[in-house]
């Protein structure tokens, strides 16, 4: 778990459910890391998190993202850490820095 991950369940002890932009306006992650971070935790095959809207993506402002409370691991641990691919416009930004 990265620890934009860590900020994101964090924010869930003090409320079981908060929207997109509540989340956003809480944390101060930039919106890339935010949507990455978030929808590995509301993946499925986690079930840290649960997405109201079924989409891998939010285009929704007030979409409801709430704490699964019937979260469970028989394991010790679970590895959640992968962290979102550039947006060409950041590769474009990087390369211009480089040179």
């Amino acid at each position: 778990m990265n620890v934009f991950q860590a900020a994101l369940v964090l924010a869930f002890n003090e409320k079981d459910e908060y929207t997109y932009a509540e989340l956003r306006n809480r944390t101060n992650i930039p919106k890339q890391q935010l949507n990455g971070g978030l929808l590995q935790l509301c993946n499925p095959k986690f079930g840290v998190l649960n997405k109201a809207i079924k989409k891998p993506k939010f285009d929704d402002e007030n979409e409801k993202i709430s704490f699964n409370r019937k979260f469970g691991e028989k394991l010790k641990n679970i590895r959640v850490n992968v962290m979102p691919t550039p947006s060409k416009e950041e590769k474009k930004e990087t390369m211009n820095k480089e040179n």
